[in-house]
């Protein structure tokens, strides 16, 4: 939501030397009942412009990160179980 520019008779600069910067930025107070009254209007940005080729690059980049990840789950490497049996036994180990 944006406020309307001020008026023109508050934005016109006179002679910057004899005002100060601060006096400048913003618009000096109306001193009549009737503008204090008044409620500041506010006047919508024009909608924003599709931009298909965009759109087209940010879903195939999407596209491609999800089949990434499904790779990813897919062949995470996971250690095998080991067989249960003992190891088979040396010569020196039965003597």
């Amino acid at each position: 939501m944006t406020l309307p520019p001020p008026p023109a008779a508050a934005t016109a600069k006179s002679d910057v030397s004899t005002q100060s910067r601060k006096s400048t930025d913003r618009p000096a107070p109306e001193s009549s009942p009737a503008a204090a009254a008044a409620p500041q209007t506010w006047t919508p940005l024009p909608p924003l412009k599709p931009h298909r080729g965009l759109f087209i690059g940010l879903l195939l980049a999407w596209v491609a990160w999800c089949g990434v990840m499904v790779a990813m789950y897919f062949t995470t490497v996971r250690p095998h179980p080991q067989p249960t049996q003992p190891p088979p036994a040396t010569e020196r180990a039965t003597a």
